[in-house]
């Protein structure tokens, strides 16, 4: 006669079948499959600042107040210090969206919509630079928050799952990367808004490819 134990399942397949269903799981819940086609949800635009046309948000970030150090010059990291030539600080509440524009679409032509539209708008420019006129821009975070976006905010901002639709945005690398800086003294906001195109071939990302054929872009907003 078989004992009881004879009955029970074998242990060692029961939790090789529980970890193979675990994994299958994981990358269901957590990989980016295709490049966002709608806004993440209960998220919206800021009222004074246009997203580009047939651009998705997938995500917002905000602090009620906040001091900021909006990078006016260009940056570089040395010491284990990164530092800018020069600065434009601003305290107030603080807002970060990432938004993915439609496929095609470069890097200036996104940024030179922005300022158009903003200018109209009544900002002014007040600093703008690209690729390696802005210094440490090869990246957009770095795990040491050594990139010249990391004048604005730290790593944390996207260590999230690396599925996540504005951590993909972000990219491994990223190639044409753009920024700007603008000020309206009459509303009291300023913003600093930075295009590029995220690098996911090659990097083991849990990321649509498809994601490289689309300008990534983050607007930076202070209201004082």
């Amino acid at each position: 006669m078989n004992s009881n134990r004879d009955k029970l399942p074998n242990t060692r397949f029961c939790n090789f079948l529980i970890a193979i269903l675990t994994v299958c799981l994981a990358n269901t819940a957590f990989a980016l499959d295709d490049v966002p086609t709608q806004d993440a949800p209960n998220l919206s635009d800021i009222a004074s600042v246009k997203r580009y046309e047939g651009a998705v948000l997938v995500w917002r970030d905000d602090v009620n107040y906040d001091e900021i150090t909006f990078p006016a010059g260009r940056v570089s990291y040395n010491n284990n210090v990164l530092k800018a030539l020069k600065t434009d600080n601003r305290s107030g509440s603080r807002a970060m969206l990432v938004y993915v524009a439609p496929a095609g679409r470069s890097t200036l032509e996104v940024m030179r919509s922005h300022q158009s539209q903003l200018k109209t708008d009544g900002f002014k420019v007040l600093f703008e630079c690209a690729d390696s006129a802005c210094g440490e821009a090869s990246a957009l975070t770095g795990g040491n928050n050594f990139n010249f976006a990391n004048m604005l905010f730290k790593d944390a901002a996207f260590s999230t799952s690396r599925s996540e639709a504005h951590v993909c945005a972000a990219g491994a690398q990223i190639t044409g990367f753009r920024y700007s800086l603008l000020d309206n003294t009459k509303t009291g906001e300023t913003l600093a808004v930075m295009t590029w195109r995220p690098l996911i071939k090659g990097y083991a990302l849990p990321c649509p490819d498809e994601l490289e054929k689309h300008t990534s872009v983050m607007v930076f907003h202070v209201q004082k």
